[in-house]
């Protein structure tokens, strides 16, 4: 919530999307050295999915998290990204 506080002017949940479906994930790039192994690659790939999947289902933020903390559907998300987290962290 400081982040929110420190720069009002940013969308934060604009934000936690650009940052995976533009920044983070960018898939398994055919014939390219990965740093994840395939079990990696497809817990992450799973999870890609599972997030692209509930998107439109998101509440407009009205530039905050707190709508999100208070959405089921962000939370399920949360929860998948933990699971995924502790796949990788194998």
């Amino acid at each position: 919530m400081a982040y929110e506080r420190d720069v009002p002017h940013v969308d934060i949940t604009a934000e936690l999307v650009e940052q995976w479906f533009t920044d983070l994930y960018h898939g398994k790039q055919p014939g390219a050295d990965s740093a994840f192994s395939d079990v990696e690659t497809a817990a992450l790939t799973e999870f890609h999915r599972f997030y692209h999947e509930r998107l439109p289902r998101l509440p407009k933020s009205q530039g905050t998290v707190r709508t999100w903390l208070a959405n089921p559907v962000w939370r399920g998300i949360m929860e998948q990204a933990q699971k995924t987290l502790e796949l990788i962290s194998k």
